[in-house]
């Protein structure tokens, strides 16, 4: 089932129990916009680990494959609105950059800013699902990650501008991310 599936799946048996809801729908949610910090170590930061120690040897991906990321003090704020806000009631928020760069171009974005190479070997994810874990080095949670799904983002982008709030840029949340991570809990490959 996609996540748009489960979202009105929610949506309905709240409505059928006549329950009160607001949903909130976070994308990976990625370091602070100002200083990169975070303790996120799942998903997107193993790939990010395994791309500055040389050991992603492929990428799991074609050109569309999106993972949207939304920086931790955005995401925050964001919340912060709903309780306060008449307005969220009985609505559902997709909370994610649209500028996010496909999966291959953060790659690049990444390892142009570190100074390592990407991997030009491109692995689609339903071959990587099939093959054993322990030839792929992947987790399978991640997998059910890949895809190349959009989201409805309208309700949340329109929410946080009529409240001021706005996206920081998202290449330079995700290397001041990766910076942080690389400083805090990386070995970088020596030269």
């Amino acid at each position: 089932m996609s996540k748009v599936e489960s979202d009105a799946g929610v949506q309905a048996f709240a409505d059928k129990l006549n329950v009160p809801w607001t949903i909130a729908n976070p994308a990976t949610v990625i370091g602070d916009s100002v200083n990169g910090e975070s303790e996120q170590m799942l998903g997107l930061a193993t790939t990010i680990r395994d791309l500055l120690t040389g050991k992603l040897l492929a990428v799991h991906a074609n050109a569309a494959t999106f993972i949207p990321v939304v920086a931790v003090d955005y995401l925050a704020r964001f919340m912060s609105l709903l309780p306060a806000t008449e307005a969220a009631r009985g609505k559902s928020f997709w909370i994610l950059d649209d500028d996010t760069p496909a999966l291959p171009d953060l790659h690049r974005v990444l390892g142009g800013h570190h100074g390592v190479t990407v991997p030009r070997l491109r692995i689609p994810v339903w071959i990587i699902k099939r093959l054993p874990d322990a030839l792929t080095q992947a987790d399978p949670e991640t997998l059910s990650f890949l895809s190349s799904d959009r989201y409805p983002t309208g309700p949340a982008n329109d929410l946080a501008y009529a409240h001021g709030l706005h996206q920081p840029n998202v290449s330079t949340t995700l290397t001041r991310w990766s910076e942080y991570l690389a400083e805090n809990y990386f070995a970088r490959p020596s030269n």
